[in-house]
């Protein structure tokens, strides 16, 4: 085999060493040297902008530190891919790359301002600092063709987290919007957006919405403007039942996520999954207890939830604990956390010992997890 004949280039481990520079593969398309501890010194990478036909890069989970000044040289270069190098800075000749469809850059990689000139994006990976947050959404907008965007909450500010939801709402053919958690937890509520004139991409399929709470559902998380969603995630400050029964309508949501901040006590009933709801759901991971009704999640396999304690019998005094888990016929897994703050030991124990009652009642004996949270708040007099 001769040099100038290779294509593609697959690196592990010591085998860098034995590599020639990368200038002795002048029709290189594709190099991959993901998960390769060698890769160190910035030395391998010599050269890698005379390999004018490269089409793919991944350096993911490598220690590469930096990238060749003369990346900008690769006209044809499509993926790039660098998460967990740990590369601080993209260099600026980047900002020519017209032809970059995917771009996964580092947890440490710093937002560049020319990223709004990558026009051809389809795919981002990328978290800005803070004090970058404002110019990334300003980036974003320019960013027509992204189909997929990884990033971190906005700062909690209403005004920054408002724009950020009205630059998602301007990429029509978005697919993915994954907005991780920055902190532990979400901080202020965005309230503009919740409005009947605000929609994202009918496209959308996958909605992670980690860093923004809402005081309530928005009315475009719905069935009808996002037709193809598969995973939610979504923080509210209080959800009522009527939320519920719109969620239980997407016809494809497998993977469903709803962190309750709080809710009125003594105002609110237990949320209730009816017949026929949540047909697909094989995840349910719901921040606050809810019943299941025969008919409902006939496919849910991994339940997530939480009981607390004090709210419940506030809402119910004779409430038994008694989930519907009998009424999920593919359950295998219920992980509850049970929220002791101002309750009796008595009834704590009763929502505990009802769990385990159901799951050995199961026919599938799912596998039960209970944890408790907030023991020391004594409970009301």
């Amino acid at each position: 085999m001769e040099m100038p004949q290779v294509r593609s280039v697959t690196a592990f481990g010591g085998l860098m060493d034995a590599l020639p520079p990368l200038s002795s593969f002048p029709v290189l398309r594709v190099l991959t040297a993901a998960w390769n501890s060698v890769l160190k010194e910035s030395h391998y990478l010599e050269g890698l902008g005379s390999s004018l036909h490269l089409r793919y890069i991944n350096l993911m989970h490598t220690r590469t530190r930096q990238l060749p000044k003369d990346i900008g040289h690769l006209k044809l270069l499509q993926v790039l891919e660098i998460y967990g190098t740990g590369i601080e800075e993209l260099p600026e000749s980047m900002a020519l790359l017209q032809g970059l469809i995917c771009l996964r850059a580092d947890w440490k990689t710093r937002m560049p301002d020319w990223l709004g000139k990558l026009t051809s994006l389809q795919e981002l990976w990328i978290w800005p600092a803070v004090d970058k947050y404002a110019r990334f959404v300003e980036e974003l907008r320019k960013l027509r063709e992204l189909r997929v965007l990884v990033t971190c909450n906005a700062p909690p500010y209403e005004s920054v987290q408002t724009d950020l939801l009205e630059a998602l709402r301007s990429l029509h053919k978005i697919m993915v919007i994954d907005i991780g958690l920055r902190s532990t937890f979400p901080k202020g509520s965005v309230r503009k957006t919740c409005k009947e004139g605000f929609v994202l991409s009918l496209h959308l399929r996958r909605l992670i919405l980690g860093g923004i709470k809402f005081p309530r559902l928005p009315v475009w998380i719905s069935p009808l403007r996002l037709p193809n969603l598969c995973d939610l995630l979504v923080y509210v400050h209080d959800v009522e039942q009527q939320d519920m029964d719109v969620i239980g309508d997407f016809k494809y949501l497998r993977n469903l996520h709803i962190l309750i901040v709080s809710n009125k006590t003594g105002e609110k009933e237990i949320l209730t999954c009816g017949i026929g709801a949540f047909q697909n759901v094989r995840l349910c991971h719901i921040y606050r207890q809810v019943m299941f009704v025969h008919g409902s999640m006939p496919r849910l396999e991994d339940v997530r939830l939480e009981i607390r304690v004090w709210e419940v019998k506030g809402v119910s005094p004779d409430f038994d604990f008694d989930l519907g888990l009998l009424n999920l016929p593919a359950i295998q897994q219920v992980m509850v956390n049970i929220d002791c703050a101002y309750s009796r030991a008595v009834d704590v124990e009763e929502a505990e010992a009802a769990l385990r009652h159901a799951v050995h009642m199961h026919p599938n004996s799912p596998t039960l997890t209970i944890s408790r949270s907030r023991e020391e708040v004594p409970a009301f007099s």
